[in-house]
């Protein structure tokens, strides 16, 4: 078209792909496409466990796993994502288990011993070995994956959170279990839906397979909301407010915004501002007029700023102009948090009111 083309792909189906299309100013070549569009179907199997102890739960879907991938998969490549690296190991040594009790124990080895041997002699971990030796594993990224990519071991058992850096494709993916430990929160926490479909991804093979198979094993009272969130489209909404404060830092600190009505002007340019008025109840509103819009902005800004001139990022003069302060600076340049740079800033005047007495 001799213009320059800007191509934005988001890996969804949007329920709102037209909201997100006009903000952009792409509504002219907006393709939206359904979950159900894809090079190579995909078929799912939702199986739910009423066992509400973790522990005890993923005891429970250790034999489910196994007679998955003997029904649906029984000889072509498999990729257990599973919470964490323990249970990976375990995974791994409970399928070998199940194997050995059908008298088939390399059922999941699809060359000869003499052709491992190689590889055994250079794994580390001694798990690892055990289980590589049939034909499938949990550790050691870099050797697992040209065996699985050659087709000499069968079933890859990987922590959920390598969904979104491996390159390796199957034909059958398994979700064992749908929770994960949040460090952070101190508590286990559901996957993120975009970590569920990343995952689910996958199992995708083209020319090679006519259709892939995922099976997901979780809690009886979260199998509607799988169902519903993996087959309808996902709407899209703004995160900004979670994080106003280190964005409107970095305006004030390039002068984008010099005062409260430039900040409001800054706002109703975001895609926060166009999803106020379609979903009200998530942001918090109580209407959607002009009026109700316009004290929602105010309310934001000026909550803001005020943050931001306690924790030392901005100074506000007559009430209305605002000016970058010292930490506003080091935070915008070295991409800190204004929270995290205001605890630096403290600890650092602590110690030093300790040195001086």
């Amino acid at each position: 078209v001799q213009q320059p083309i800007r191509i934005v792909a988001l890996a969804a189906s949007l329920a709102n792909a037209k909201d997100v299309g006009e903000w952009i100013g792409a509504s002219s070549g907006l393709f939206n496409f359904s979950p159900n569009v894809r090079t190579v179907p995909l078929e799912l199997v939702i199986q739910g466990f009423d066992i509400h102890h973790r522990s005890t739960r993923l005891l429970a879907m250790s034999r489910p796993v196994y007679q998955s991938i003997k029904q649906f998969s029984p000889e072509k490549p498999v990729i257990v994502f599973v919470p964490d690296r323990k249970q990976a190991r375990m995974t791994a040594i409970d399928l070998l288990l199940h194997a050995a009790s059908d008298d088939k124990p390399k059922r999941f080895l699809h060359v000869s011993d003499e052709a491992m041997r190689p590889h055994l002699q250079a794994a580390r971990e001694k798990s690892l070995k055990q289980t590589l030796e049939y034909g499938f594993s949990a550790t050691e990224r870099a050797v697992i994956e040209r065996l699985f990519e050659a087709g000499a071991i069968q079933v890859l058992v990987a922590t959920e959170q390598l969904g979104w850096g491996m390159t390796m494709l199957a034909h059958l993916v398994i979700l064992m279990d749908t929770k994960k430990f949040d460090g952070r929160e101190n508590r286990y926490v559901d996957y993120p839906i975009h970590d569920v479909l990343q995952m689910m991804g996958r199992a995708s093979r083209p020319g090679i397979d006519q259709s892939g198979m995922v099976v997901l094993l979780t809690q009886n009272s979260k199998k509607e909301y799988y169902k519903k969130f993996i087959y309808e489209p996902l709407p899209v909404e703004s995160h900004l407010d979670q994080r106003m404060a280190d964005h409107m830092n970095a305006e004030i600190v390039m002068k984008t915004i010099e005062n409260k009505q430039d900040a409001v002007d800054w706002l109703t340019w975001t895609f926060y501002y166009r999803r106020l008025s379609q979903n009200p109840n998530y942001y918090g509103l109580q209407g959607v007029t002009h009026q109700h819009l316009s004290d929602h902005l105010s309310e934001v800004v000026e909550n803001t700023v005020e943050g931001l001139e306690r924790f030392g990022c901005c100074s506000i003069e007559d009430d209305v102009e605002l000016a970058p302060a010292n930490l506003g600076l080091i935070a915008a340049y070295y991409y800190i948090r204004h929270t995290t740079i205001e605890t630096f800033s403290r600890c650092v005047n602590e110690q030093t009111k300790r040195k001086g007495t």
